[in-house]
């Protein structure tokens, strides 16, 4: 037992001396908050940028009360349907003119289903905040006067709201390769992590 102790505060000391242990220790730690401070910081400055965003409510009935729940934290315009209407609206995105787009039709007012254009993907706070918004002001104008129970159901189940790129890219490709980097690069660091460490296991071994 005692020769055991004896390895092990060996090993102890020597690891605790070493500069890489320090500069591990202290570095390490400073490093991973700094990345997530950078990304805490530019993303809540995405998110508090004011600008606007176009409704295009094709239904007649659902913009007073989506326009009402989004104007908390979003300046919103109504723009009325009609030909090449899409075409100017897309050309202000790109020109940072608005935000987005939220078209609204007869789906949306049966089933809750809403389409957003925009050239950045809104982040899953601000979708599940738009598809609320969507569903309740359709709720409210069904339960004024509708009683089809499966549309209502449909409702009730959460809607839907639609990305879509004005690139013409697919989000949830975009999104698996994204995931896909990612895990590559979570897998390579674990593997140099072990493969470092399992070198210094080794060479003490030896050494002993």
């Amino acid at each position: 037992m005692r020769i055991v102790m004896a390895v092990i505060r060996r090993e102890y000391l020597q690891r605790v001396r070493s500069k890489w242990f320090v500069f591990g220790t202290i570095a390490g730690p400073l490093f991973m908050i700094a990345i997530f401070a950078i990304s805490i910081v530019f993303g809540l400055r995405d998110e508090a940028r004011e600008r606007a965003i176009v409704i295009v409510d094709r239904t007649g009935v659902l913009y007073e009360g989506v326009a009402s729940r989004l104007g908390e934290s979003l300046e919103v315009e109504r723009v009325e349907f009609s030909e090449g209407v899409e075409a100017v609206l897309e050309s202000r995105i790109e020109n940072r003119e608005i935000l987005g787009v939220l078209l609204l039709d007869e789906s949306t007012l049966s089933a809750g289903r809403a389409v957003y254009r925009g050239v950045e993907r809104p982040s899953t706070l601000r979708v599940v905040w738009i598809r609320q918004a969507v569903v309740e002001s359709a709720l409210e104008v069904r339960l004024q006067g509708a009683s089809d129970a499966g549309g209502a159901r449909a409702l009730l189940d959460g809607g839907e709201v639609e990305y879509q790129a004005l690139d013409g890219e697919d989000p949830e490709a975009n999104d698996r390769r994204a995931a896909l980097v990612v895990g590559f690069a979570g897998g390579f660091v674990l593997y140099i992590t072990l493969l470092v460490y399992g070198i210094q296991v080794m060479r003490a071994v030896l050494e002993e």
